[in-house]
């Protein structure tokens, strides 16, 4: 409350509307120490000398705390960076009308004042240390508690780094890694290390699990060490490096397998093969390698820790490797086997039993695998053969019931029975060729051998196709009884018309063709020749009683164009004198130069009409034809 003039006014204080103290002149109130009992509302009411005029002032609401204020310290950074500063502000529970008193301590001395009674909350420090405050009413001795004590570190120029106790690109689940702090241009400082990581496992030390000491040791290590790794160094308790840059691991929860490969996985006579183990970053690791004699022998250990990846072997046998680094306890899982095989220096060979290259469709045949007379060796058989699910180990396949899936290529290898990997060299291959087209085909090719040449009816001077015997079946001198057994027949003496046919067949059982198209061989009473022409007169006759006999005309176009050739139809006796002559189907006379040809070689060309053979000899039979002027006629045959 604020008069003109105090003198004419007297005073009344009241604390909750109750009397405080009696009325007094002076409008001051002075309570000489403030407990929690007073706090309350406190109001003045101002009375005037000369007149009954009274003035009421608001309330005030005063709150006494039982405790001193405490102070606090703020500072504007987290340490004082190299060659720089920083600054404490000192704040008592954010009311005013305070000074303060800023004190420090060292790690070896007692608490140093550094400031007293200043107005400014605010201190700039450029060395680490322990810091705090505390604020004291101005113009009174009151004082608010002590701020909590505020550690500020100096920043070193020294830099930090995290780095990999082995300088590996890739860690490993079960591994055992340490991750050093290294100092740049610590020299002999006794450093104090601090470590702080993203992963969930905390630094472990040996011991010691305080993170002191510049090794953090991860051992051993798992998926849940992966993460980021920081450090920092301490030289006393106010000065340390900067945290150093985060170093990322990662640890992979798999051990790897190493890759065994061989230049080659045969070894020839003295000679060997190289194997190499590959583990990614090669130079990282050692290797272990080892030797099983078979399948089911026990790994025999051949090298140990060695630091080549690539070895030379001249024994046969099943090879595998595998990879140790760091203090050699941490092992890869082992590497695939390779099988090495030593070749001995005989061959097998594979034969076929009957030896036919082309086989038909039903027939039976034996593919064998042959080893020398002279090797004692007792072998299991390995075969390499088209469209087969289970491959034979003896030393011979049988194809009972053939089929055009069993065409292909044959080898077979041979192995030592007392050991495995000791072998032959393959076989050659021998082709097997199984025709599923046996009707048409068998039909078309004993249609074209069962054909007659005047009264001979043979395979055109070719031998028994691939192991069949040709059996002629039909009238004549071989009769309805089952014919023959050769693959030709020569008909003395035809007397009647008659048709033949012919197959074949072979092995045992007996596989047999179909049977050949009818071959007619007529009886011609004139003219007496092979060949006619278009419009030439035929005499010939059927004998035997009439109602069994029906006289066929086959239409085949026998003469391809205007030139025949005339030729004896029946055999010729050897000595005898014998003359061909060349025709021309429309009486032309022929006066250029006539050629003859036996078996397709030229014998004469001349104007002559006539090849005339004045002693016949067994060499002398063969196919006959005649040429004019480009045109041929068809080729007959004479038999000798």
């Amino acid at each position: 409350m604020r008069e003109a003039n105090v003198s004419e006014w007297y005073y009344e204080f009241k604390w909750n509307d109750k009397p405080l103290v009696p009325i007094t002149p002076t409008n001051v109130l002075r309570i000489p120490e403030l407990t929690p009992d007073r706090n309350g509302d406190y109001q003045c009411i101002a009375h005037h000398n000369s007149s009954e005029e009274n003035k009421q002032s608001n309330r005030a609401t005063l709150s006494v705390s039982a405790h001193r204020p405490r102070a606090t310290v703020r500072a504007s950074r987290t340490s004082i960076p190299v060659g720089g500063s920083l600054t404490l502000t000192c704040s008592v529970e954010e009311s005013a009308g305070w000074s303060y008193d800023w004190f420090t301590r060292s790690p070896d001395a007692d608490e140093t004042a550094i400031a007293t009674n200043p107005v400014q909350n605010s201190l700039s420090i450029s060395q680490g240390g322990s810091y705090w405050c505390k604020g004291r009413r101005t113009h009174s001795d009151f004082f608010s508690e002590k701020s909590h004590v505020h550690h500020i570190d100096r920043t070193l120029s020294n830099r930090s780094f995290v780095v990999l106790q082995h300088n590996w690109t890739q860690i490993f689940s079960g591994e055992t890694i340490s991750v050093r702090c290294e100092i740049k241009g610590g020299g002999d400082t006794q450093w104090v290390y601090e470590w702080r990581t993203t992963s969930s496992h905390q630094p472990v030390t040996g011991p010691n699990t305080a993170p002191t000491h510049s090794e953090y040791r991860l051992g051993p290590a798992s998926v849940f060490h992966s993460g980021e790794y920081w450090c920092k160094a301490r030289a006393d308790w106010y000065s340390s490096t900067e945290w150093s840059e985060a170093f990322k691991l990662r640890v992979t929860p798999d051990k790897p397998r190493p890759r065994l490969t061989a230049d080659n996985t045969t070894i020839k006579g003295k000679g060997s093969v190289a194997l190499t183990c590959s583990v990614e970053n090669a130079s990282e690791w050692r290797y272990d390698w080892f030797r099983r004699t078979s399948a089911s022998s026990a790994a025999q250990i051949l090298r140990y820790n060695e630091t080549d990846d690539e070895i030379s072997i001249s024994e046969e046998g099943i090879y595998s490797c595998r990879g140790r680094r760091g203090d050699t306890t941490f092992l890869t899982e082992d590497s695939n086997p390779v099988t090495i095989e030593k070749r001995v220096s005989h061959k097998a060979s594979v034969a076929l039993q009957p030896d036919w290259s082309l086989v038909f469709s039903g027939e039976m045949i034996t593919v064998r695998c042959e080893v020398p007379a002279d090797v004692l060796t007792e072998w299991e058989y390995e075969w390499t053969k088209p469209n087969s699910t289970t491959v034979p180990t003896h030393n011979e396949y049988r194809i009972v019931n053939a089929s055009s899936s069993d065409s292909g290529s044959y080898r077979c290898l041979t192995k030592d029975k007392k050991n495995l990997n000791s072998t032959a060299e393959w076989s050659d291959d021998v082709t097997l060729t199984v025709s599923g087209e046996k009707d048409r085909r068998l039909h078309h090719d004993l249609s074209s051998l069962c054909h007659h040449h005047g009264r001979l009816l043979e395979p055109q001077g070719l031998s028994p196709v691939g192991g069949f015997h040709i059996r002629l079946q039909g009238g004549g001198s071989t009769g309805s009884n089952g014919g023959t057994e050769q693959n030709s027949s020569i008909i003395q003496g035809l007397t009647e018309s008659a048709g033949y046919a012919c197959r074949a067949g072979r092995g045992d059982p007996v596989f047999y063709t179909e049977y050949s198209e009818t071959e007619w061989v007529w009886h011609v009473v004139s003219p007496d020749r092979v060949q006619y022409n278009y419009r030439d007169e035929i005499y010939m006759t059927c004998e035997g009683r009439s109602d069994e006999w029906r006289l066929w005309m086959f239409s085949e176009d026998k003469v391809q164009g205007d030139v025949i050739l005339d030729s004896p139809v029946y055999s010729v006796t050897e000595v005898q004198s014998v003359t061909l002559s060349c025709s021309w189907f429309r009486r032309r006379k022929l006066d250029s130069n006539i050629s003859f040809y036996k078996n397709g070689e030229l014998l004469q060309s001349d104007v002559r009409k006539k090849l005339e053979i004045s002693s016949v000899s067994k060499s002398d039979e063969g196919f006959y034809k005649c040429e004019h002027s480009g045109v041929f006629s068809p080729e007959s045959w004479m038999s000798v």
